[in-house]
């Protein structure tokens, strides 16, 4: 049988009138799942800053007060999330992302940084804002020694798919 690696996460956010018309804040929450049975469950807040007719640059935080790990324990987590995109067309673009994930659980405490880029496509669907993004991931140092139970090797591909409500 062969393996197949997944991650599942479910993002609900919901718009906050801005001081500027074009920034949007968001708060919402996220659900998560992935082929080692990892859950978690959380906060996110997010604003979305365009600038120039082209330009936008994102930050986004996720706190999870209710993280498991298989086999390590449960803890909280938090991911902090910094993303420029330029717009070459109305509804396609380019995007990099560098994100840095922390997580605290009963046997250890991680940290770890993701950059990623990729085209990212803008559209309606059924009269709400979707983003879809594909990207290459890689795992630059992920903050456990060398002795330890992860390496800093992974990489692969992500799909993110975000709507505004």
């Amino acid at each position: 049988m062969k393996y197949r690696p997944y991650l599942i996460e479910l993002c609900f956010l919901f718009l906050i009138p801005a001081v500027h018309a074009q920034t949007r804040i968001m708060v919402g929450s996220a659900f998560g799942d992935d082929t080692f049975g990892n859950t978690k469950m959380g906060v996110m807040a997010a604003a979305e800053l365009p600038f120039g007719h082209r330009y936008e640059f994102d930050l986004r935080d996720t706190f999870s007060p209710l993280e498991s790990h298989t086999g390590l324990g449960r803890g909280t987590a938090n991911i902090v999330q910094a993303t420029g995109i330029v717009w070459l067309s109305k509804s396609f673009g380019v995007t990099g992302s560098v994100e840095y994930s922390t997580y605290n659980v009963t046997i250890l405490h991680k940290g770890a940084y993701y950059p990623w880029a990729g085209p990212i496509f803008r559209f309606m669907l059924l009269g709400t804002p979707v983003r879809l993004d594909l990207d290459y991931l890689r795992q630059v140092r992920n903050g456990i020694n060398h002795n330890g139970i992860e390496t800093s090797r992974m990489q692969g591909g992500r799909v993110g798919i975000s709507a505004r409500v």
